[in-house]
């Protein structure tokens, strides 16, 4: 029985902007995370990353994002929280900050971000960072919002490219750009650079990731004029850069997001190329590893995506997303037992994790343990309703043990949720496999 054709896709009018003071009573981390769901972005095209919708002047709406997410001179597009798509006019970047302004043209009403106040953030608070996160083979068929919570560990007197905001959370490749929010949901930095703090002899001291202080962000754009976001004309990003090309630093961060952008192509040999280069300039970047492990893998070169997401486990110890992607490599290459491990720890990271029960499943079914199998299944249909790969992987465990009711059901359910997603062969292969069953 071969799960491997169906898991990879699962497991793979004008606004005024305020700094508001940090004097609310906290939200929940739910109400934060539907609250950044309304502004956060998703942007693609020649680049990978997410965005903050923080302004708005009649129908043009302006994004902040990392600079590195669109360093190279083409083509990009942001996805709103309703699933609209609108190519993207102008990139004015920041000139010593890794950050750069982005805008789109709509006459829909998206939430503007509230931005706080970066100054009054101190090491021990709860912040949230938040994303879209890339497709990762065998977990997520698509681009999928992550929501992470942690705390601020220190804030850096000198900082390089602006980023002076050093914590705990753990962030997938995508979600650069993306908003740090204070327990009030308002902004208070942008999420864009992984650090890991590594001794000589190999042993990892911390992992930690960093942002760029809105405060940061709001003094250059009041020290610099082609920021203001007052009467721009809507003219097409690769003419309209404030920076000329040749100018601009090459950085691991650049380098992993046009890799990013290169394997959406189906360049896998050029996206690993980036990301082997991103690997010089930082030899401990996990975002490297990570993305370098996915393209390996959508190559079938299952034992070097291994290796990757190994390196990437050593160095992000606590990144539930790559122990379930683990966990399918190791399915692949028949290590049933050690894909069961990896499927407990990510659930042991993130209890909700429908991708770790997902592969737990998996490897259950792979070591004959039938109804602890399929209790995970189960449980990841729970977590994961709108996911239609989950069902199929159910559909073939309940096909290969007899029940072909309840294989047809669930290739039935996988069917609506590919016709109501767009996904037209996702379809055409629940609609054969429901044929097939019922022996038309």
């Amino acid at each position: 029985m071969n799960f491997g054709r169906y898991l990879p896709a699962v497991l793979m009018g004008a606004t005024v902007v305020v700094v508001q003071p940090q004097v609310a009573l906290g939200l929940t981390a739910t109400q934060v995370s539907n609250l950044a769901k309304e502004f956060t972005v998703l942007i693609g095209g020649d680049g990978v990353g997410s965005g903050v919708i923080f302004d708005r002047q009649g129908d043009t709406y302006y994004v902040l994002t990392n600079q590195h997410v669109v360093a190279n001179d083409g083509r990009y597009e942001i996805q709103t929280p309703d699933n609209s798509r609108y190519p993207v006019y102008r990139s004015q970047e920041l000139p010593g900050l890794d950050l750069a302004i982005i805008q789109f043209n709509s006459n829909k009403n998206y939430r503007i971000a509230n931005l706080g106040n970066s100054d009054q953030i101190q090491e021990g608070m709860t912040v949230y960072v938040v994303g879209w996160a890339d497709v990762l083979p065998g977990i997520t068929s698509e681009r999928t919002y992550q929501f992470t919570e942690g705390k601020i560990r220190t804030r850096l007197q000198k900082s390089e490219d602006g980023y002076g905001l050093v914590y705990n959370n753990e962030a997938i490749p995508g979600m650069s750009g993306g908003p740090v929010l204070d327990e009030q949901g308002r902004v208070v930095g942008i999420n864009g650079r992984a650090d890991t703090e590594v001794r000589k002899d190999g042993t990892l001291v911390a992992s930690l990731r960093l942002g760029i202080p809105i405060n940061t962000f709001l003094a250059a754009r009041k020290n610099s004029p082609s920021t203001n976001t007052s009467q721009k004309p809507a003219t097409n990003v690769a003419t309209s850069r404030t920076t000329p090309v040749t100018s601009r630093k090459i950085t691991a961060e650049g380098l992993i997001s046009s890799g990013g952008a290169k394997a959406k192509r189906g360049d896998y040999q050029g996206a690993i190329s980036d990301y082997n280069q991103a690997l010089q300039l930082s030899p401990n970047n996990s975002d490297a590893f990570y993305q370098r492990g996915v393209a390996n893998h959508k190559q079938k070169n299952y034992q070097a995506a291994l290796e990757d997401f190994n390196q990437v486990i050593r160095l992000s110890p606590k990144n539930a997303f790559a122990y379930a992607f683990r966990g399918h490599l190791r399915l692949q290459l028949g290590d049933f037992k050690g894909a069961n491990a990896d499927g407990n720890q990510a659930i042991r990271l993130e209890p909700n994790s429908g991708y770790g029960y997902l592969v737990r499943g998996a490897g259950r079914f792979f070591l004959k343990e039938q109804q602890g199998a399929f209790a995970d299944f189960d449980h990841s249909i729970k977590l994961l309703p709108d996911q239609p790969n989950v069902y199929i992987v159910r559909a073939v465990a309940r096909r290969f043990t007899g029940d072909k009711q309840g294989a047809l059901a669930d290739y039935q359910k996988a069917a609506a949720l590919f016709k109501q997603q767009g996904d037209e062969d996702g379809y055409q292969d629940a609609v054969n496999e429901i044929k097939e069953l019922q022996g038309i």
